[in-house]
């Protein structure tokens, strides 16, 4: 595939393992080695050294960790300031194959659209039954805050416009519910929340570094905060 100019690649990644090793070369194939960020939120195991072994042409090293929130808006700003006006980010772990990002871009310039969710089939049997009801919750949660529907809303295969920097739409939020309240700022902000459909696959050895007591502790306390904001 060939991005236009303007579209670019995000890749946050904190120990990706050998899941990352794998998944890392077909992307950078696909999308071109120029064309995608590897930011490094860091990890003690060499994923960024692991990511300029293996090819990557543009590597931003964060430290300490400061959650994948963190690393996917220094992301965004670092291609913003390098003219990019949409970002697809891809989880480290090869849950989203390089084959979903033309999807992405069509849909964020057809609908000029803030974000664009990759929204996977939540009564898919691929996907567990606990994270089939959470994802379902937590969706219909945020929905009710954002004022209009959202997809998916865990689900980190998304087309981000940098625009949202400048309008100041990013979340206080730095951990995994950024990308909770990012939906919610946006769409509160009049900007179109999209989707388009992705398969669901689940990569054999990728670290999940999700605490599910902490992160949904700080889930209902991101929705408190937003709920009292309407």
């Amino acid at each position: 595939m060939a991005l236009l100019p303007d579209e670019a690649v995000l890749v946050p990644v904190y120990d990706g393992g050998e899941a990352f090793r794998r998944f890392l070369p077909e992307l950078l194939a696909a999308a071109g080695a120029d064309r995608v960020l590897v930011v490094d939120d860091g990890s003690s195991d060499g994923s960024g050294d692991a990511a300029a072994e293996l090819g990557a042409a543009h590597v931003l090293r964060l430290s300490p960790n400061r959650g994948k929130g963190a690393a996917v808006e220094a992301g965004l700003r670092w291609w913003r300031d390098r003219g990019a006006s949409r970002v697809a980010t891809l989880d480290a772990d090869g849950q989203h194959p390089a084959s979903v990002l033309p999807a992405l871009f069509a849909e964020s310039r057809r609908r000029d659209a803030g974000v664009v969710v990759g929204a996977r089939d939540l009564e898919s049997p691929e996907m567990p039954p606990a994270r089939r009801f959470s994802n379902r919750t937590t969706t219909r949660m945020l929905s009710f805050l954002a004022g209009t529907p959202l997809f998916d809303s865990q689900c980190g295969c998304r087309c981000y416009a940098t625009r949202l920097v400048d309008r100041g739409l990013l979340p206080e939020s730095g951990r995994f519910a950024w990308e909770s309240e990012i939906l919610v700022l946006a769409a509160r902000a009049g900007e179109t929340i999209a989707s388009v459909p992705i398969p669901v696959l689940y990569a054999e050895g990728g670290p999940s570094h999700i605490s599910h007591v902490r992160d949904t502790l700080r889930f209902l306390a991101l929705w408190l905060r937003l709920a009292l904001k309407r």
